[in-house]
């Protein structure tokens, strides 16, 4: 990895882009790097013990179990907590991309168009490499279980994308922007792959996690990663309840 070339955190005036400094430097900024490395390290390998030592459902039942509701919520409170505690001590909202971008109208744009390329490559990969064990084609939905259904894609559609956004395109990509914004995007949806799952789903997730890169680096901001991210699991909520 190189040497870091400038500080941490962005200044946007007009489309540039350039580097303010929000103590991601020195051996504090490493130690935040180092201890956030960590985390996400931890959450991949956790990910790829419960797929090799559990038994994962094959289905699409896992959308309407209370199961599922409260590992979820485990899950996510522990990176959500995680990302505040590595995070604190500097300027929240900068660490963390908390920003409006300096235009909506263009961010809304670069976001359509890593949207529309995140929706062919899914494609792509799943007709490669199929993301997952054999499902089901039958859909989940059971009126009787509609509670834990709707729970459960709430948690998917907006917890998972303001969580995930926050630790990767917001405080990982923050603490590893010095190495330069290649670095921050490829690393970032590295580790963003390999925490969803192995093979098809851990690439079409690297792949979602480079657009988010993309899209974080030209807006300096979290937010319209959280809306492609909300608007990509909706899609995913939808197919698991009709079963396609």
């Amino acid at each position: 990895m190189p040497a870091p070339t400038g500080n941490v955190g962005q200044r946007i005036s007009g489309d540039d882009v350039s580097d303010v400094s929000v103590k991601g430097d020195g051996p504090e900024g490493r130690g935040r790097l180092l201890a956030w490395l960590g985390l996400a390290a931890a959450l991949a390998l956790l990910n790829i013990a419960t797929i090799i030592f559990t038994d994962v459902p094959a289905d699409r039942m896992y959308a309407i179990r209370w199961s599922t509701t409260g590992l979820a919520l485990l899950q996510f409170g522990l990176m959500f907590a995680g990302t505040l505690i590595i995070a604190r001590g500097g300027r929240l909202r900068e660490t963390l991309a908390l920003r409006a971008p300096s235009s909506w109208k263009r961010a809304a744009g670069i976001g359509a168009v890593v949207f529309i390329g995140m929706l062919v490559v899914l494609v792509f990969v799943d007709s490669v490499l199929p993301m997952g064990e054999a499902q089901s084609a039958a859909s989940p939905w059971d009126p009787d279980r509609a509670i834990p259904y709707m729970v459960n894609a709430l948690i998917i559609v907006i917890v998972a994308p303001v969580v995930e956004e926050l630790m990767f395109r917001g405080l990982g990509f923050t603490l590893l922007a010095p190495f330069g914004q290649g670095a921050a995007i490829l690393i970032t949806a590295a580790l963003f792959g390999v925490s969803h799952g192995l093979f098809g789903l851990a690439l079409a997730a690297t792949a979602i996690g480079l657009g988010l890169g993309y899209l974080r680096s030209r807006t300096a901001s979290v937010y319209p990663g959280i809306a492609v991210h909300v608007a990509i699991n909706a899609l995913s909520v939808s197919a698991i309840a009709f079963g396609t």
